[in-house]
């Protein structure tokens, strides 16, 4: 198993699946728990699974306010908390979500919604923070049409910021050895072009094509992030909010990335020299 199937397993692919499904089942069939930014629905789940979403959920919530400077926006309080459903069974919500197998957990940030069943553990940490983020997102930046990279890097780079060291290696490597996806392509790719078949000959040591878009979407964040600062990223995020387009929010915030080429330069030169 190669390290970067090792950063980037089977869930992180969970948001762009679950976009092309439907969830409709009504909160009046279960049992409610209120936190602060949360209102749990839940039947038959124990205490501790319970009381343990609530605590990571609020823990990750904060964690992704603070970093992406959420807070001055509408909180998640009373009537505009987000909605975390617990199912009874891994069955349940296989049926209901119409996920794959491996799936512990699913978001709708349409609806500021996160599916769960009651014992997946496997959706605490990388899970939860992941789809967390994509509804924190969606609150920031409206519903804006932006690229696939930007939805789903910020979600990578909350989920993996204390292993961020290890996919920087990762996207250096791949740059180095001209593994890469060729970046025009990583830029205009949507999810439904993840779903199309390819030969085993576009796959670089055990790294799935997309595996390894979503190593160059998270790699493209980070580095406008840490190259460029958080402040100005979250003033990126606020163009797309009050309704300037994707492209013109983009280079008005970096104005030295202003064209397709000098992004790319910019882009390799900083991995190529960490």
């Amino acid at each position: 198993m190669g390290r970067a199937r090792y950063l980037f397993s089977k869930n992180i692919a969970i948001f762009l699946i679950f976009t092309l499904s439907l969830i409709n089942i009504s909160g009046e069939d279960f049992k409610k728990k209120k936190s602060f930014h949360f209102i749990i629905y839940y039947n038959n789940c124990s205490q501790n699974f319970l009381d343990r979403v609530i605590r990571e959920a609020e823990s990750a919530y904060t964690e992704i306010a603070e970093e992406l400077r959420f807070f001055r926006e509408d909180p998640w309080v009373w009537d505009k908390r987000a909605k975390i459903f617990i199912l009874d069974t891994r069955e349940d919500y296989l049926k209901i979500s119409n996920m794959p197998s491996w799936s512990s957990g699913c978001a709708y940030p349409s609806k500021k919604t996160i599916y769960t069943y009651a014992g997946s553990y496997k959706f605490f940490g990388h899970t939860l923070i992941h789809e967390l983020t994509h509804l924190v997102f969606r609150e920031i930046i409206g519903e804006s049409r932006v690229p696939l990279w930007l939805e789903e890097g910020i979600a990578v780079y909350m989920e993996k910021r204390g292993e961020a060291y290890s996919l920087v290696k990762a996207v250096k490597s791949l740059i180095r050895k001209n593994g890469i996806i060729p970046f025009r392509e990583v830029l205009s790719l949507e999810s439904g072009d993840l779903d199309k078949e390819r030969e085993p000959s576009e796959e670089f040591k055990g790294i799935s094509f997309v595996e390894k878009f979503y190593l160059q979407a998270f790699s493209l964040v980070y580095f406008l992030i840490k190259k460029y600062d958080m402040f100005r990223f979250t003033i990126f995020l606020r163009k797309i909010r009050e309704g300037y387009s994707f492209s013109e929010s983009f280079s008005s915030t970096y104005r030295l990335l202003n064209n397709k080429e000098k992004f790319e330069k910019e882009w390799r030169n900083f991995y190529l020299k960490k």
